[in-house]
């Protein structure tokens, strides 16, 4: 094993770790005593908040510096969200009543209109659906139209060149015939 100090949360050297400088913030030694400044202010903040090593059970010494303002920084929000979290919940809860007792409060009619409404919205939104739906078809179906029609215009164009091929090659036959036949009359004597 080599003799450079590692980051025992990330495993990251001093100039290759994310977490700023490696520092020794309890008693431990060896392999396990260096960590990031940066990595232990992350690992103390999230649940539970860890004040003391697992390994020696020292209470962790924080130096000075971006390592120290960062685990302060980020005691302090959890515990700004501790203390919000659950008047989150009640405000969320008393909205949710709000808009069921404004619900409860509509007569019958109001709500046969809100129901219909949703129906024809969804109506609407199904035959805009059915629409793209035939668009999409059509377009597939002129495009294969299309593809069809290269096919058969290139299937003309083979036969064509084919007759015009034989065209050439019974002329051919023709020209030499006739050239045999005069070849003929002329070695012949009168």
């Amino acid at each position: 094993m080599s003799g450079r100090a590692t980051c025992r949360i990330c495993w990251g050297t001093a100039s290759s770790g994310p977490g700023g400088r490696l520092v020794a913030p309890c008693r431990c030694t060896g392999s396990v005593r260096h960590v990031h400044e940066g990595c232990l202010a992350q690992w103390r903040v999230g649940p539970p908040a860890r004040t003391h090593c697992e390994i020696c059970h020292t209470r962790f010494r924080m130096p000075a510096g971006p390592g120290a303002l960062l685990a302060g920084a980020a005691q302090a929000a959890w515990c700004v969200v501790r203390l919000v979290w659950p008047a989150a919940l009640l405000a969320a809860a008393a909205w949710q009543g709000v808009q069921w007792g404004a619900r409860a409060a509509v007569g019958p009619e109001q709500r046969q209109r809100e129901r219909e409404r949703l129906r024809e919205d969804r109506a609407q939104q199904r035959r805009q659906r059915q629409c793209v739906a035939r668009q999409r078809w059509q377009q597939k179906r002129r495009e294969w139209q299309r593809r069809q029609q290269e096919r058969r215009l290139q299937q003309n164009r083979q036969e064509q060149q084919q007759d015009m091929d034989a065209v050439g090659a019974v002329k051919l036959a023709w020209a030499a015939t006739q050239v045999l036949l005069a070849a003929g009359k002329a070695g012949r004597p009168r």
